[in-house]
């Protein structure tokens, strides 16, 4: 179980139609998260204006509080409400800040435009 500050990022995709349910619902999650006991705080993140993903990010003290989260029946009831218009979720840990920093490391290096004509 971690002892550092894990982040959480929840990405999801909405039913067409019911974005502005989601949003709702959205706004509720993020008000109970910041009163749970170990949040750090809350926050979502759009899609842009071509659509994508709605993201939740919020951040733990430690993996334990996380947990307790997690299994809360709280965030049961939450869930469930979201079965009837989120399509499917991903969702990404990170635990202390390090990894933030180093992202960048692992990413793919940018290829040239020739490259990716041929290859592509």
């Amino acid at each position: 179980m971690a002892s550092d500050p894990v982040t959480v990022t929840v990405a999801r995709t909405v039913a067409p139609g019911f974005e502005a349910q989601y949003l709702q619902w959205t706004e509720e999650v993020v008000e109970v998260l910041r009163t749970v006991h170990g949040c750090l705080g809350a926050g979502v993140l759009h899609p842009g204006p071509d659509g994508g993903e709605h993201q939740i990010v919020f951040r733990f003290v430690n993996g334990l509080l996380l947990r307790e989260w997690e299994r809360s029946p709280q965030r049961e009831e939450l869930m469930t409400r979201a079965r009837d218009f989120v399509l499917s979720q991903r969702v990404q840990r990170t635990v202390g800040v390090d990894d933030w920093f180093e992202l960048s490391t692992r990413a793919e290096p940018k290829r040239s435009l020739w490259h990716r004509i041929l290859t592509d």
